[in-house]
């Protein structure tokens, strides 16, 4: 039923791949011993994941990726596992997230994603879609001025611009239509007004997991990475394959060869560029990844790190240096990168209930529609803008 494709490549010898939804392939049927290759299948809520390795390569494989795992503290015993495939899987997806390619605005986009998700992947399982509150930048940019500075601040669809169909204008009238639509496809949507969808989700997939959901987090954003663990997971959309993909705790372990307890850690030391947050790589010099790297895995957090820099030295006179000069930029970083779970939304039971899907074909149908008249009304406004 799943159908391997070669994204995500490790260091050295160990390639662990993400698991793409296809309707043309059977699930698991176990080859003869005699084969060639072997299967292994194991089921992800309502989809399977399979992989073909020559039997003593899979393996070694296998073997390489537990001990990784194990080594992170973050693989448990059998039983457990065992326990967590019986757990009923929720499904959250970024919406705002989903309305791009790149970094072009469109809108329709996201109507393709959802269709492949309800098709391929979710089944009747629950889905909970989040969106970016109209004011969800502004707790961070009290924080830090420069905070996705590059991106376009929030302005109400009354206050137009002298360009009436610029990007942002374009989706920000599609959202109300992609709101009814998720509606009518009994898709509940949260949005909180001073929130940004990323912390929606984190503190509605704690509570996912508290309650015994596996939580499923459907976004191209890899800052959910944080949130990865035994019991949360991310759905990659791949525009390049036209599918979702899967990327697991195994996978990321494998990957980075840390624990995703470190990835904040490691994001506030190099910063991020694309939110306009600093990092020391381009306030230090000779402070990049591979120190950054050994710093996080030897104190094990930043906060633990800049506890120890403070009472003694950590490392070479530049790194110490660099640790003790941009201390407050660090901390701020901190605060900036961590995922808020602590918001004023409590999870629903009515949202954890099996999807309806008898009114999919007619939401889609309906949705099209709405962005192509919206399509030809912008480009009507940018024949008449000229």
């Amino acid at each position: 039923m799943l159908q391997q494709q070669h994204v995500w490549h490790c260091t050295e010898t160990l390639s662990v791949c993400p698991w793409h939804a296809s309707p043309s392939r059977s699930p698991g049927i176990r080859p003869s011993v005699g084969s060639s290759h072997f299967l292994e299948v194991e089921k992800f809520g309502q989809v399977k994941k399979e992989t073909r390795f020559g039997r003593q390569e899979w393996w070694n494989r296998k073997n390489r990726v537990c001990a990784v795992v194990v080594a992170s503290g973050a693989l448990t015993e059998n039983s457990h596992s065992e326990e967590k495939r019986t757990r009923k899987p929720v499904y959250f997806v970024d919406i705002h997230a989903l309305c791009y390619e790149g970094s072009k605005v469109r809108p329709s986009a996201a109507m393709e994603w959802m269709r492949l998700l309800f098709t391929q992947v979710t089944q009747d399982n629950p889905v909970i879609a989040v969106m970016d509150g109209e004011r969800g930048n502004e707790y961070r940019r009290a924080l830090m001025p420069s905070y996705k500075s590059k991106r376009n601040r929030y302005r109400p669809l009354s206050a137009r611009t002298q360009n009436p169909s610029s990007p942002q204008g374009d989706l920000r009238e599609a959202l109300p239509l992609i709101h009814g639509f998720l509606s009518l496809c009994h898709v509940p949507v949260v949005k909180l007004e001073m929130a940004e969808a990323d912390d929606v989700v984190a503190t509605l997939v704690q509570q996912a997991v508290d309650r015994g959901f596996r939580a499923v987090v459907a976004s191209p954003d890899m800052d959910f990475r944080k949130l990865l663990s035994p019991d949360v997971c991310m759905l990659l959309p791949l525009p390049e394959f036209g599918r979702w993909s899967f990327y697991t705790l195994e996978h990321y372990v494998a990957q980075n060869q840390i624990s995703p307890e470190l990835e904040l850690g490691l994001r506030c030391l190099l910063g991020d560029s694309s939110d306009s947050i600093p990092g020391l790589p381009e306030l230090a010099t000779g402070f990049g990844r591979k120190t950054a790297l050994k710093l996080i895995k030897k104190h094990g957090s930043l906060e633990e790190l800049l506890n120890a820099v403070a009472k003694r030295t950590v490392g070479k006179p530049y790194v110490q240096e660099a640790l003790t000069l941009h201390a407050p930029t660090l901390w701020r970083n901190l605060q900036v990168l961590s995922l808020r779970r602590d918001l004023e939304i409590i999870l629903k039971d009515e949202w954890c209930q099996p999807r309806k899907s008898c009114n999919d074909t007619l939401a889609f149908q309906l949705l099209e529609e709405q962005l192509q008249r919206l399509h030809r009304s912008h480009k009507s406004a940018i024949f008449t803008h000229r």
